[in-house]
């Protein structure tokens, strides 16, 4: 059984379950002010001093919902203005926010769990244009960043209604070119006059995220980023030193040394893609799992079962969506330890959630016996998974000794559980005309089972 996304997505797990069960825990918020329309950003190659790398960033867009690694800071992006396509028609001759810039760094997924999924067939439209793309890899990140050029700006973006973007490297369908001719014109901070740029190829869709949780302001905005260069005549970018600038990552000081793309306000074509349990949604239909909580206005989280429909691990209680046969998957139980989330018995293969210490709770052993349901040995408390006839099986006993384990005496085939030293104890042997199934069983060393099992002790007298 595949385990794809359930040891990298506990923690967020863990906290959607409580979003689904206990939502008086959690304020909702006010209605915020509408933002202003996504900025068009022309994004410079940059030097960078002073990053270091930045481990388990949990990212969930509306096609991966995995943990990274930011390894490396590059571009600095800066919102654009006067934007002009090869019609000359200018959609956007104003910068709606032009405090907020974006920065981009490197990003790796983890490497023990899933690799991203790639999108393919997107028809994504521009003011350039509609295109067919092709996603072949997952490494950027775009990350709203506060610029000066005197000294390192204070970290206050809370009231910017700009979003993360988790950005994927993409080529045109079908070895699809662009129009030789396509252009751009555009002006930003580091350019007094409008620039013309020559669009050479597509480069970066780039989606919005949910990072660690903190939300997406504005699911149905994209960027996508072509690259560019300066058109014939235009004048030469000045190379511009010591630009601070401040993100949730800290602060950095950089140089500018050349343009390299712009990224444009993008749509992508078709009913937006639902998105993983954390997410803002209005209705099921705006979640992977199928369920908004409507007082929160999340996507929340669902049990284990094999009606269900997931996309991200935590999209279920359990944190197990079995994608085994392709994605969507469906939401199914986790074997028993205490590392492992539940909120239903349906989470778990031994059908038994403990939540005595509050929801939600862990995936808990059972003591033997045949009415019990399990897959792994840690299911049970004898640590003995029966599926000799099919899985599930049925937790069994098992014979004594000093590496065993149960709780309950019919977790040994002795029916003695020594518990004197704590539980869980260790299934102990037994005196003569004690019940047996093996010679460890009996203290005597001898198990008597002629007439059938269980044996006895000592022999049958």
């Amino acid at each position: 059984m595949s385990r794809t996304s359930i040891r990298s997505l506990r923690s967020s797990t863990a906290l959607l379950a409580l979003a689904f069960l206990t939502p008086l825990v959690f304020t909702a918020r006010p209605a915020a002010a509408q933002p202003a329309p996504l900025d068009a950003f022309l994004c410079y190659v940059a030097k960078t001093k002073g990053f270091h790398k930045v481990a388990d960033v949990h990212l969930v867009d509306q096609f991966n919902d995995l943990h990274y690694s930011v390894t490396e800071a590059r571009e600095l992006c800066t919102p654009a203005a006067d934007i002009c396509n090869c019609q000359g028609e200018c959609p956007s001759a104003s910068i709606g926010d032009p405090v907020t810039h974006l920065k981009q760094y490197k990003i790796e997924a983890d490497r023990h769990g899933p690799k991203p999924f790639l999108p393919t067939g997107l028809s994504v439209t521009t003011c350039l244009g509609t295109v067919t793309l092709d996603a072949y890899d997952n490494d950027k990140l775009l990350v709203p960043a506060l610029k000066s050029l005197q000294s390192p700006p204070q970290p206050d973006l809370k009231s910017s209604g700009v979003d993360h973007f988790n950005c994927y490297d993409v080529r045109l369908a079908d070895k699809g070119k662009l129009d030789k001719n396509l252009q751009v014109s555009l002006s930003d901070q580091f350019t007094s006059r409008s620039k013309t740029f020559d669009v050479v190829t597509v480069e970066h869709l780039c989606v919005p995220a949910d990072k660690n949780g903190e939300g997406v302001k504005r699911r149905n905005d994209a960027l996508l980023c072509y690259e560019i260069k300066a058109a014939k005549k235009q004048p030469k970018f000045q190379k511009v030193k010591k630009v601070y600038s401040t993100d949730q990552f800290g602060s950095l000081v950089q140089d500018l040394t050349s343009e390299d793309d712009v990224c444009l306000p993008a749509t992508i074509a078709g009913t937006p893609a639902p998105m993983c349990a954390g997410a803002p949604c209005e209705g099921g239909g705006d979640c992977t799992s199928q369920f908004c909580n409507s007082e929160l206005g999340v996507c929340a989280p669902v049990c284990a079962d094999p009606g269900s429909t997931c996309v991200c691990g935590g999209d279920c209680t359990s944190g197990f969506c079995n994608d085994s046969s392709g994605s969507p998957g469906f939401c199914a139980p986790v074997c028993a330890g205490t590392d492992t989330t539940c909120v239903c018995g349906g989470d778990c293969t031994s059908s038994h959630c403990d939540d005595s210490a509050g929801s939600p709770g862990h995936c808990a052993p059972n003591c033997a016996d045949p009415s019990t349901t399990c897959v792994c040995g840690g299911d049970c408390t004898s640590g003995f998974c029966d599926d000799s006839g099919g899985s599930p099986g049925h937790c069994a006993p098992v014979c004594a000794g000093l590496d065993t384990t149960c709780v309950c005496g019919g977790d040994c085939t002795s029916g003695f559980c020594d518990d004197s030293g704590g539980s869980p104890g260790h299934c102990a042997p037994v005196f003569d005309g004690g019940k047996c199934v093996c010679g460890g069983d009996c203290i005597s060393g001898f198990c008597d089972d002629s007439l059938g099992l269980p044996g006895v002790c000592g022999g049958v007298f």
